[in-house]
């Protein structure tokens, strides 16, 4: 077989149930495309050799036609909502992001849960570079209430689609636009993100977000972030090889927080996020109960991606995060698709 494109990678194997190194071959001709996926152990070829061979038309060489079940949504007006807590530096990075996007029918509210006045400047900076008005939702700090402020950012909303995101998490300069794209009903979005170290999230200016310089391998390299197999998240777009990657890639259709959207009707349904939980698979058991409901995942981790910037985690607690898999086990057991707690 005569590979168009070989590629290193890690995925999760289902069948053996742990982490494998990988080399993607594709091979298309007229009517077939061919994926073969080689598993390699310990930098060895194993004996296992996975192929699979469909119509070339059910294997989609654009990130739009990925999606074609349900009605397709292609201009929506968006409200980009971002979780923010005292972490302005990062804030800023993050707004020049969204300054600096492809599409422009969309609004950004920043969820707030309590931060001090220099949140407030920097949201100020920006109030004047977006066609919308940013919305700055704010709430007294008491602990830890993501859930609570990101209700109110919902009810704030004025776009029909939503796409969640946090404060520490640069936008691809497509994000909004494909999110809006591929938005269908029936379906919340699942997004990608490539996590960076603190080196590579302090170098990084209002300049190269601008050029998207942060989203090329060779800047990522010469800042900080060595080759691993998360630069896949980066180049696989770039490459072509994105509708590829959601395609065999076997990540969890989990809700996540940074980068994962849903329409806004959907998300009031089930009565937005549950005000009970603390930091710790919260946007899981809201996606849970989205699927509850009939609303079903689409993982396009490789296709649209954000950078998520370092920091630390003071606010981890395991006796919050043990009652919140109590919480994310009831709403799957028990099929729950709203909660009291919430909106």
């Amino acid at each position: 077989m005569d590979f168009v494109q070989v590629i290193p990678a890690q995925l999760r194997c289902k069948s053996a149930g742990r982490h494998t190194r990988v080399l993607v071959g594709i091979k298309r001709s007229a009517c077939f495309c061919r994926v073969e996926l080689l598993f390699l152990s310990n930098s060895r070829l194993s004996s296992f050799i996975e192929r699979r061979e469909c119509p070339k038309a059910q294997i989609p060489t654009a990130l739009s036609s990925s999606l074609t079940v349900g009605e397709r949504i292609n201009q929506v007006k968006s409200s980009v909502i971002i979780s923010t807590y005292n972490s302005p530096e990062w804030l800023r990075k993050v707004l020049v992001g969204y300054e600096n996007q492809s599409g422009e029918n969309f609004e950004v509210i920043v969820a707030d849960d309590g931060s001090g006045p220099q949140t407030r400047a920097v949201i100020d900076e920006f109030q004047d570079k977006f066609k919308h008005k940013i919305k700055h939702v704010w709430q007294p700090d008491e602990g830890f209430r993501k859930c609570a402020i990101l209700n109110k950012a919902i009810l704030a909303a004025e776009g029909e689609y939503l796409i969640f995101t946090d404060g520490d998490c640069i936008p691809h300069p497509n994000l909004v636009e494909d999110h809006a794209k591929m938005a269908v009903s029936g379906h919340f979005l699942s997004g990608g993100y490539c996590k960076l170290p603190m080196e590579t999230s302090l170098t990084i200016t209002p300049p190269d977000i601008v050029s998207a310089e942060i989203f090329k391998l060779g800047w990522l390299r010469n800042n900080g972030f060595g080759w691993r197999d998360k630069w896949l998240k980066v180049v696989a777009r770039a490459w072509g090889l994105n509708s590829i990657f959601d395609w065999v890639s076997p990540a969890k259709k989990t809700f996540n927080g940074n980068n994962s959207s849903c329409f806004r009707t959907d998300a009031i349904r089930i009565g937005g996020y549950d005000e009970r939980m603390g930091y710790g698979g919260e946007d899981r058991e809201f996606g849970y109960r989205l699927e509850n409901a009939g609303i079903k995942p689409k993982v396009i981790r490789y296709s649209i991606v954000c950078l998520h910037l370092d920091h630390p985690r003071g606010y981890k607690n395991e006796e919050i995060r043990q009652r919140n898999e109590e919480i994310i086990r009831e709403t799957r057991l028990g099929r729950s698709t709203h909660t009291s707690s919430g909106i």
